[in-house]
């Protein structure tokens, strides 16, 4: 990471000595870029923290991983990856419902397990944007992650996916398989363009999904439209949203929500365990 802020000083320097050299004020030519101050400040807030990063990166529009528990340790590993919108300046949401999900698996009771927020690719920031699917160098980089020496086979390593992060998932995992990756779970998920994908994923994978009420990004996808789809398919793989506990959601963001059924629910697949289909 200070690397990264060198880098940042040296563009800003650059641009400064390009400034004055066609004979602009000192006044003008010294101006800090926003966008690379905010970076900076960005940087040094990260510095400061005990947050754990695993990477970050300004390239692609800004790519950021923070680990919560020991990895090298942990018999269960969740990586909670985000959909469409998500920035690194947007990165905090993320960052809770992993922080909450490593909480509600144990984490802050000894339990050994570790939760990842993963933005590794760059999310579109838009619904006609994301209506084009993941591209391939955005399904390689999960891919690779996923496969990566920081996960052993040994352990017990479940994708989380919210959102688009959901397509991008499918799209990794339907060509061939992830031999790391235990269990998927999709929360406020669109749905796939193929309708035979939930029944290949549910064939590959412990596969489960979860759906609030008043999520409108839900009812927009296969997941409710016939085919494999179908009321058969979600009554064996839908988990509660609500119930359970005394917190409830709805809508599209509140999925990792402390306290509520579908955090719960969520921790019991990242944990080996059986969710609860209704409460």
């Amino acid at each position: 990471m200070i690397s990264q802020i060198n880098h940042l000083i040296d563009l800003e320097n650059e641009r400064v000595r390009t400034c004055a050299s066609y004979n602009n004020s000192l006044t003008e030519c010294g101006r800090v870029n926003t966008d690379e101050k905010d970076e900076i400040g960005r940087l040094l807030e990260f510095l400061a923290s005990d947050r754990v990063f695993l990477f970050y990166s300004t390239e692609n529009g800004g790519m950021i991983a923070e680990a919560f528990g020991d990895l090298m340790t942990a018999n269960s590993v969740a990586i909670v990856i985000p959909g469409m919108g998500t920035t690194v300046s947007k990165f905090g949401n993320t960052s809770r419902g992993a922080k909450n999900l490593f909480e509600a698996m144990g984490g802050n009771r000894g339990a050994s397990v570790a939760t990842i927020a993963w933005l590794g690719y760059d999310p579109p920031d838009g619904l006609i944007h994301a209506g084009v699917g993941p591209g391939g160098d955005q399904v390689d980089r999960l891919e690779s992650f996923v496969s990566s020496a920081l996960f052993t086979d040994s352990q017990e390593l479940t994708v989380v996916a919210h959102s688009y992060g959901s397509l991008l998932m499918a799209s990794a995992a339907l060509p061939q398989g992830s031999s790391n990756v235990d269990n998927i779970v999709f929360i406020g998920s669109p749905g796939y363009a193929e309708i035979e994908a939930p029944a290949a994923l549910a064939a590959a994978y412990d596969f489960y999904l979860v759906q609030a009420p008043g999520d409108p990004i839900v009812a927009a996808g296969w997941i409710t439209h016939g085919g494999s789809g179908s009321d058969d398919f979600l009554a064996q793989h839908r988990m509660a949203a609500n119930g359970c506990t005394d917190v409830e959601i709805s809508g599209h963001s509140d999925y990792l929500l402390t306290g509520s059924t579908s955090l719960f629910n969520t921790a019991l697949v990242a944990t080996g365990q059986n969710p609860h289909l209704s409460c």
